[in-house]
């Protein structure tokens, strides 16, 4: 097994990357986690790295306290810290609508997070094989995954490493019997009323039987092969999304849409999805169907066009570009102090204040920025909120006749996105400024006004 430890090793520092210092050892009491940990024991002087052996409780099995005690016994006998982490998985998959398998997944990795947060660890080493990964390469294939998909497991991604990921499970188990490595064996993994229990007991050996005995090599090939393509990919749409963003907010993105249409229809595609996974916090991850309809609903669409990807998530073909943006409207309603700045984030920021302006000099300082109003016809409390579905005022210059603000924004060519976040100034009377636009007619400095309040904005950077 030289050759295995070796091979372990090489594959930790080479494609694992991994850190010296603390690492989580993801345990479960099976074959490959134990394998695992015994390997890394044996590598941590080469390595210099100080395991930490973590067990996540599912809730799931009537063994799963036996496995419990499995693994911190492991720990005990190789004086190892030693963690775990509870986690409600079925509660998980009925409140957010999962299979167990992925709800259990989640939950794995959310625990393994947070235990590796808690105990300073650089890594969390996982226990995955070629096996695993050959399973996973079909498993996706099977439910029509895209690249990223097909690319199956990374080495590392994150803090997470898989030092295991080029070895078979024939591999580990050999490696455990010669050892004399006890393990816990789940029944669990053995009902293939789970899709990947499918795979590894019916579909894999149907394909070896039939197909190709080597066919786990070549899935793992295959994946190492779409890991590099992708990682290419989406280097070059990263590349190509920072350069046609036009503006961007945290939950808003607004994109040169004429040069989108210059790139290859996968870059397009990446560009989209980079896009809406981080804006999103990967709330959305769309997949290959999605984007194709995207992209294709994209090529004939017009100004106003909407395209919906998930509530409250949408593209919209506006003036100023393709906005990728969560059209649940920006919406405030905050009072405004006489002296005081108020601050909207991701919109403005507002400042009202007197000053001694003469009253003849007004016209010359105004401009989209700054305005200034007839103190004393402000009835108070002056108030700064978001613009609203039937809003009217009367524009200063338009004698005896109101217009609805969203009349005035488009007669200004105000962009559709940015219509339903405007702010408006108001007090008891009524609208005072459509901020950056007009005021209205009745809050005017004339010759006649004594007190002048300075409006003044600026719009937020993000």
């Amino acid at each position: 097994m030289k050759n295995m430890i070796q091979q372990v090793y090489e594959t930790a520092v080479g494609q694992c990357r991994m850190h010296p210092g603390r690492v989580l050892v993801a345990v479960s009491g099976g074959p490959d986690s134990v394998a695992l940990l015994h390997v890394l024991l044996e590598l941590r002087d080469r390595l210099a790295v100080q395991p930490v052996v973590a067990h996540v409780h599912h809730q799931l099995r009537a063994e799963a306290d036996a496995d419990l005690a499995f693994c911190r016994e492991l720990a005990q006998q190789h004086e190892l810290p030693f963690v775990y982490c509870r986690v409600d998985v079925r509660a998980l998959a009925d409140n957010s609508k999962m299979s167990l398998e992925t709800a259990a997944r989640q939950a794995r990795y959310e625990a393994l997070e947070a235990m590796a947060d808690e105990h300073k660890c650089h890594d969390i080493a996982l226990g995955h094989t070629a096996s695993d990964q050959a399973e996973t390469v079909l498993a996706n294939l099977a439910r029509g995954s895209g690249l990223r998909g097909l690319a199956g497991m990374p080495y590392r991604l994150g803090r997470r490493v898989r030092p295991l990921l080029n070895l078979h499970r024939a591999d580990i188990l050999q490696f455990l019997e010669q050892r004399g490595i006890s393990f816990r064996t789940d029944e669990s993994n053995f009902d293939t009323s789970f899709r990947r229990n499918q795979i590894r007991w019916q579909v894999l050996p149907y394909l070896k039987q039939h197909l190709n005995p080597e066919i786990e090599t070549l899935l793992y090939q295959t994946a190492l092969i779409h890991q590099e393509a992708e990682a290419f990919i989406q280097a070059e749409a990263e590349r190509a999304l920072e350069r046609l963003v036009i503006r961007q907010r945290p939950r808003k993105i607004v994109l040169d849409i004429e040069a989108f249409w210059r790139y290859f229809t996968i870059i397009r595609k990446y560009i989209l999805r980079n896009a809406l996974e981080r804006l999103s916090h990967r709330f959305i991850r769309p997949d290959f169907q999605l984007l194709a309809r995207l992209e294709s609903e994209l090529a004939i669409s017009e100004v106003g066009k909407r395209l919906a990807v998930r509530e409250p998530w949408e593209l919209l073909v506006d003036h100023d570009g393709l906005v990728i943006w969560d059209q649940s409207h920006i919406t405030f309603h905050q009072e405004v102090r006489i002296g005081q700045s108020v601050r909207i984030p991701g919109v403005l920021t507002l400042r009202v204040s007197e000053e001694a302006v003469k009253p003849q000099n007004v016209k010359n300082l105004a401009d989209n920025q700054n305005q200034f109003v007839d103190a004393d016809q402000i009835d108070s409390p002056l108030i700064l909120r978001n613009v609203r579905p039937g809003d009217r005022f009367q524009p200063l210059g338009l004698q005896g006749q109101k217009k609805k603000v969203y009349d005035l924004l488009a007669d200004r060519h105000v962009p559709l996105h940015v219509r339903p976040e405007t702010p408006v100034l108001e007090c008891k009377r009524g609208i005072v400024w459509i901020v950056g636009h007009r005021i209205d007619e009745k809050f005017k400095v004339t010759e006649t006004t004594n007190r002048v309040l300075h409006l003044q904005f600026e719009e937020a950077d993000s």
